[in-house]
């Protein structure tokens, strides 16, 4: 006796049906078009439901609720990541090939149904095309435009957010296959205006888009922790700036393209460099009060020249896809006490007494880094003290 046949249940999905009106002398296509994707548990849409925001303008305004929801998502690419290394290496040594989705997701389905003039399929490309990645309000013949969409591409990137004649436009979520997202606003199709981008490397930047570009004021976290607050244009520093390193030395100065130059000043706790920066050197004199310590100065100062390496201040560059183009045969910026030794040549005796220098800079704004020390002459020098995080303007 064969076996018995499982049993299935029948729901109806959809009841497409078109009203044509008697005596129509004009040929009408229908199309009825099931559709059945995944969206992935790190998509877009995910990252705006688990937020807990009544809608996707006061989400992507929240400020301090996007920077905890892109910092969970790069958190969960990262076990991601680590997983998906993890079953290559362990099928590599078996022998045996994945054939499951290592990326969390859940089935979707869409039952969609068009009508337009016409006898052809052809005239209906444009729409088919929009349906199969676009779950939102659509017309026939007519380009994508609503207030917020979910959209699923090809390539694993989603969006969720406003569409305006075919464009992303408005306040929008984009994640990348890559790991890199994006919450802010967007303008005929790119980021544009105010928003926060996270990239797989762990760099942050929160501030002013332009073109899909940093443009504007913004402040720029390096994957090494060090802080950039200030101008940008096109994608690098260009104007006044701010710039703490990793050893809590501060870098005040104005930036062209991504190169400091002109008048600038670099603070340590108890050392002041300030000079002239043109693109691959510096001449300034060098103010040190680590072993002068008094109760009322004095603080000397010794002109010297000092040569920066080649290829420094390499700027986060990204390509089309939201990953960070890194410069490998670029040379790092040193940070104190490596400056030692760098091309510095003393070419004066000290030239005498100087105001009292203290740390951090009242001039350079507040300290970006979560711990710094202080330093003054008549109070010596203090270990480090937590700072409020920087709210960029």
């Amino acid at each position: 006796m064969p076996p018995a046949l499982p049993h299935f249940s029948h729901r109806l999905l959809a009841d497409f049906g078109i009203q044509s009106k008697f005596g129509a002398d004009k040929p009408v296509t229908a199309v009825a078009l099931f559709k059945l994707y995944k969206e992935y548990e790190d998509g877009a849409f995910s990252m705006f439901g688990s937020s807990g925001t009544a809608n996707l303008e006061s989400f992507v305004g929240g400020g301090d609720a996007v920077k905890g929801a892109l910092k969970t998502y790069l958190d969960a690419q990262k076990q991601a990541k680590a997983g998906q290394d993890a079953a290559n290496a362990a099928a590599e040594e078996s022998g045996e090939d994945i054939t499951v989705d290592m990326r969390p997701f859940q089935w979707r389905y869409c039952a969609l149904g068009l009508s337009m003039q016409g006898e052809s399929l052809e005239a209906a490309d444009h729409d088919i095309k929009n349906a199969v990645n676009f779950d939102g309000p659509l017309a026939a013949g007519s380009a994508r435009s609503a207030t917020s969409a979910r959209v699923q591409f090809s390539n694993a990137d989603s969006y969720f957010g406003g569409y305006l004649d075919d464009l992303k436009e408005g306040p929008g979520i984009y994640t990348f296959a890559t790991g890199a997202a994006h919450v802010g606003m967007y303008g005929k199709g790119k980021r544009d205006g105010r928003g926060h981008m996270i990239l797989p490397d762990g760099g942050a930047y929160e501030g002013e888009f332009a073109a899909d570009k940093f443009h504007g004021q913004g402040q720029y976290r390096y994957p090494d922790g060090s802080v950039y607050t200030g101008s940008w244009a096109e994608g690098r520093k260009h104007g006044a700036g701010v710039y703490w390193d990793t050893s809590g030395g501060c870098q005040r100065g104005s930036w062209v393209k991504g190169v400091l130059s002109g008048q600038a000043q670099y603070d340590q706790p108890a050392y002041r460099f300030s000079g002239t920066f043109v693109r691959g050197s510096l001449n300034m004199p060098k103010f040190a009060a680590a072993h002068i310590i008094a109760d009322s100065g004095p603080t000397l100062t010794v002109t010297a020249e000092y040569s920066m390496p080649p290829g420094s201040e390499a700027e986060p560059g990204l390509d089309e896809e939201g990953n960070a183009v890194v410069d490998e045969d670029a040379a790092q910026l040193p940070s104190f006490p490596k400056y030692l030794g760098l091309g510095f040549t003393t070419v004066a005796l000290p030239l005498g007494a100087e105001a009292d220098v203290s740390f951090p800079p009242e001039q350079a704004g507040p300290v970006p880094l979560p711990k710094v020390p202080t330093f003054s002459v008549a109070a010596g020098l203090k270990g480090g003290v937590e700072t409020a995080p920087v709210k960029v303007a």
